[in-house]
């Protein structure tokens, strides 16, 4: 385990970016002569001078992980958007159902609630089914 350079949080030793704040690390190398750490952009050890093989860089590089920190939080920013327009879209079906309950489904067709309506109306006569 190491420490994050940023945050001081504890850190796999082959970990790409801090898992607590997200920002990259910086990757070292081993020197191809006396072994000690480097920076991997290095061409040469600052410690004996020794030039570094082009291959060691460009194959931690090959190594990135596929996902980064800043395409997670934009997934997760992405899911919330659609978590929101999914609520959105549910309240309203259920504010719809709602008002169709309400103005639909409880008219009253009962024959108490025909004569209160009709009792408003002078000019209408019984209708017969001939």
């Amino acid at each position: 385990m190491k420490q994050c350079p940023y945050c001081n949080a504890q850190i796999s030793d082959d970990s790409f970016f801090c898992e607590a704040c997200g920002r990259k690390l910086p990757q070292e190398e081993k020197c191809v002569k006396c072994g000690k750490s480097i920076d991997n952009s290095s061409d040469f050890c600052p410690y004996c001078g020794a030039k570094q093989n082009s291959s060691v860089s460009t194959s931690r590089e090959s190594e990135k992980p596929l996902i980064s920190p800043s395409s997670v939080q934009q997934s997760k920013k992405s899911s919330k958007v659609v978590s929101v327009i999914a609520s959105s879209i549910f309240a309203l079906a259920v504010l719809g159902g709602a008002a169709y309950y309400w103005f639909e489904i409880r008219k009253d067709y009962s024959h108490e609630g025909l004569a209160k309506v009709c009792s408003k109306y002078n000019l209408l006569d019984i209708f017969t089914k001939d």
